[in-house]
């Protein structure tokens, strides 16, 4: 037997089908993770992974032959389309090197038609987690309610609003935005601009950045209106725009741990607990 090579998938060479066809000498497919890298489609509708810390993609190790590999190659379109990269993966009783393919295009886009249900249909097969087949499946096209403005939640309509904003001093709402080229920035309007401030300096998240310069944030997301309920305490407030990605639910999100959350969440409940207890109390 020849040289046998270590090939890292996590795309459609998940398929058993299509490897068979394409790689008629792979085998020992063994689930494996690869470490500090994301997983996205881009925007040639394939997949391809990018360095991120703390990011983790699941996939599988082939051994692969020297045919195999030249074919892989040329269906990957190395050097032009994909790279070849040797890195390190993790398995169940170690870690190994392994060939990876990768493209440096990483602008997210749709997956080409039968793409996804090809690597969901691998993923299951070789029994990734389920986490990972939920993470998968956010690259399907997802229909999302309209969009209410926050000044159309009028207290007089609510009594526990009311209650609540005739309790406080000052507020902080949590709200999502989805804006192309925007997905790791957290936008802190409101007309409160000194608790704004305050609360950059606490809510820290690797990877992200808060951005209170009302003038980097698009006018509809400032959130200056008079009735919006966070500028209604007698001191007014902040509001906090959260990327889809920071709130865990976006295909470039990475995975939740035991609890639900991702560790940007955490992050930013960690960071919103720091503010609240070291904002200054009224005299």
């Amino acid at each position: 037997m020849g040289v046998r090579h270590a090939y890292f998938a996590y795309g459609s060479n998940l398929c058993v089908q299509q490897m068979a066809r394409r790689c008629p000498g792979a085998c020992d497919p063994r689930p494996a993770v690869l470490p500090d890298h994301d997983w996205l489609i881009n925007q040639r509708g394939v997949a391809t992974v990018e360095p991120s810390t703390g990011a983790r993609v699941h996939g599988v190790l082939w051994h692969v032959t020297d045919t195999d590999l030249a074919t892989l190659d040329s269906a990957e379109g190395v050097p032009v389309r994909y790279r070849r990269d040797r890195l390190t993966v993790q398995l169940g009783d170690g870690g190994a090197e392994a060939w990876v393919y990768i493209d440096h295009r990483v602008e997210p886009g749709p997956p080409r038609p039968g793409y996804l249900e090809r690597i969901i249909d691998g993923a299951l097969h070789h029994g990734l987690p389920q986490r990972w087949i939920g993470f998968l499946q956010r690259w399907d096209p997802a229909h999302y309610p309209h969009h209410l403005p926050s000044a159309r939640y009028d207290p007089a309509d609510s009594p526990r609003l009311a209650e609540f904003l005739d309790h406080v001093d000052v507020g902080v709402s949590l709200h999502g935005y989805g804006r192309i080229g925007r997905s790791t920035e957290l936008l802190v309007g409101g007309r409160n601009r000194s608790l704004a401030v305050h609360l950059a300096r606490n809510v820290r998240i690797p990877g992200y950045r808060l951005v209170t310069d009302l003038a980097a944030i698009p006018r509809e997301l400032r959130g200056q209106h008079p009735d919006n309920p966070v500028n209604r305490p007698a001191r007014g407030g902040a509001q906090l725009e959260l990327s889809a990605r920071v709130r865990g639910i976006s295909p470039r999100s990475p995975l939740p741990g035991d609890d639900g959350l991702t560790a940007p969440a955490w992050e930013l409940i960690e960071g919103l607990v720091a503010a609240a207890r070291s904002w200054p109390l009224p005299a």
